[in-house]
């Protein structure tokens, strides 16, 4: 279910306030409110790919990005960005391959 405009630049707002702030408190500050926000969506139905995650992927993603978070040069938040995408979407592949099941069960099923 796609977000509705006004949630939609929520978001976004919510997502660059993050990704421009310039101190460990700023990043707390819009990380809680970002979070806060997902709660919301997810109160209305929305799913996020974080709520994809196995136990193991959530680690590693919490892993990632306490390292993402401390990190002190342009290369270490390039590499721990390229890694939380890589972990993105092996979640997206395993999803949508899980979607074709899904769909493929109820394509047969409504046939007979």
């Amino acid at each position: 279910m796609p977000l509705n405009p006004e949630d939609s630049k929520k978001f976004n707002e919510l997502r660059e306030n993050l990704r421009y702030a310039d101190t460990v408190e700023e990043v707390d500050h819009y990380s809680e409110q970002l979070n806060e926000f997902r709660k919301e969506l997810r109160a209305k139905g929305h799913v996020s790919i974080t709520d994809l995650l196995t136990d193991d992927e959530r680690i590693e993603y919490q892993e990632l990005r306490t390292e993402l978070k401390y990190a002190t040069s342009i290369s270490e938040v390039d590499y721990y960005a390229d890694e939380i995408e890589k972990l993105f979407d092996r979640v997206r592949a395993r999803d949508e391959v899980r979607l074709a099941k899904d769909e493929n069960s109820a394509t047969a099923a409504y046939a007979y």
